[in-house]
């Protein structure tokens, strides 16, 4: 439930509280110059409680990383030819959806697939079923475990979701039900290995939507290899010759414990 104004450098999100409520928020850089972001909610026209006001911002920094200290992996950077353009960039805050539930549900929809195909199942759920705001129709917040806990498996078959409406079903429900407590993973304080055995226990994760998920988590101990991470490591280390999924991990091991977000930093024009 986003979209991205490159000319303006604004990103639109609509998000959901716990209370229920649908907002929208756009954020931009500040008008000043200066490196400091401006958010905007709901065009500025309504005056938010404290407690909303805390709720969204809250919800921002996770979705921006904005406590994240990425000094440690600038240094490493700096040592490196193929990523010493990362720290004046300031890259590697990843963008992530407000919940962990938000996550893991566009991850299942990127896995055996296309990427056209993935916005196709992520637009498709949330313009059916994503929360809609009390003025504007047209935005809409991803659906939360519970909206999709109550449809049927046929409900988001029809949606084109295919065999990941089971998976996406089964978890919704335990969510729903109490059953599985997802977003206290986001401050966990488990190993990066052990994390990631947590969530290769939801149903429909294996290692690559796995080492996703422990990557937007904020751990980037293990890399989600597929067709796009062999292309980067080929044309960053290799001019471009063919690359085995054991060569782009033994390559970005170089970069640990932050393997992962060097990946998603080889780019300079990313």
């Amino acid at each position: 439930p986003h979209t991205w104004d490159r000319d303006s450098q604004t990103l639109a999100y609509t998000l959901q509280l716990p209370d229920q409520s649908v907002w929208q928020v756009e954020i931009r850089p500040a008008a000043d110059g200066s490196q400091q972001l401006s958010a905007e909610i709901d065009g500025g026209t309504l005056d938010l409680s404290a407690e909303r006001s805390a709720a969204i911002e809250s919800r921002l920094r996770w979705m921006l990383r904005l406590d994240e200290d990425l000094t440690p992996f600038y240094n490493l950077c700096d040592l490196h030819i193929p990523l010493a353009h990362a720290a004046g960039r300031g890259a590697g805050r990843l963008l992530r959806s407000a919940t962990l539930w938000e996550n893991f549900g566009r991850v299942l929809m990127t896995t055996n697939t296309t990427w056209l195909l993935t916005k196709r199942m992520v637009a498709n759920l949330v313009d059916r079923w994503g929360a809609a705001h009390l003025s504007h129709a047209e935005w809409h917040a991803f659906p939360t475990p519970q909206t999709i806990a109550g449809l049927s498996e046929d409900d988001l078959k029809s949606a084109g979701l295919g065999y990941r409406a089971g998976y996406l079903l089964h978890n919704a429900r335990q969510i729903a039900d109490g059953t599985l407590d997802l977003e206290v993973l986001q401050h966990s304080d488990l190993s990066d290995k052990d994390l990631r055995a947590a969530l290769l226990k939801l149903r429909g994760v294996g290692d690559y939507a796995a080492n996703t998920l422990v990557m937007l988590l904020g751990r980037y101990s293990f890399v989600p290899v597929d067709t796009e991470a062999r292309a980067a490591v080929s044309k960053a280390f290799f001019n471009g010759e063919k690359v085995t999924d054991k060569q782009v991990k033994e390559t970005l091991a170089a970069y640990a414990p932050y393997s992962a977000l060097a990946l998603y930093c080889l780019n300079p024009d990313g």
